[in-house]
């Protein structure tokens, strides 16, 4: 998602040839709208929390509430959020659901898709970062120190689509099956992802 020419709306609008997507949801739904997807095909993957990173050694700070949160936030002396669909949560609704918009409007700044908002923390470049957690997981010199509170947690989910131009849609149909089986829940779970068909524990 995002603005920069790799996101896939765009690779998509520019004629790229794709036999499947997979993107936020509500990226998937706008795709279809468009015409750009076959109607009916949007199947959600995994459902993706929002997590907070900071610097490999930083102090982890204090998660458990929404207050906890926004104290943190208020700070910190930098706060980076992706350009993709966990930052269009934290720069329109989470800032202004806490209250501190106008305090944030100084230090808190957009990470173009190009970087992974932990690759830009462990750089030093910021304090604090949000992403989806499975963006956050492997990054080196970052610590993901935990999900967002429920209260303000931003659930995400990833959906396959198929183009109206696929050249072998059985095919990207049988590889969303594969994804979406009971197999590859372990692997899900892994990356810091919620398998999308799971039953809920």
């Amino acid at each position: 998602m995002g603005a920069v020419p790799t996101a896939v709306p765009n690779r998509l609008a520019r004629g790229e040839a794709a036999d499947m997507v997979i993107i936020a949801g509500e990226a998937i739904d706008k795709l279809i709208a468009e015409g750009r997807l076959q109607k009916g095909s949007r199947t959600d993957l995994v459902f993706s929390r929002i997590g907070v990173v900071v610097k490999a050694g930083a102090p982890q700070p204090d998660l458990s509430t929404p207050e906890a949160v926004k104290r943190m936030l208020l700070a910190a002396p930098s706060v980076a959020y992706s350009d993709s669909a966990s930052g269009v949560y934290i720069s329109s609704r989470f800032f202004q659901g806490l209250g501190i918009t106008e305090q944030m409007a100084g230090k808190a700044f957009k990470v173009p898709s190009t970087r992974r908002v932990a690759e830009v923390v462990a750089a030093g470049e910021a304090a604090v970062g949000f992403q989806q957690i499975s963006e956050i997981l492997g990054i080196p010199g970052a610590t993901l120190v935990g999900p967002l509170p429920e209260a303000i947690q931003l659930v995400t989910s990833f959906s396959a689509g198929i183009p109206v131009s696929a050249e072998q849609p059985e095919v990207a149909k049988a590889f969303i099956a594969f994804l979406t089986a009971p197999a590859a829940w372990p692997t899900i779970r892994s990356m810091g992802l919620d398998p999308a068909g799971e039953p809920k524990r």
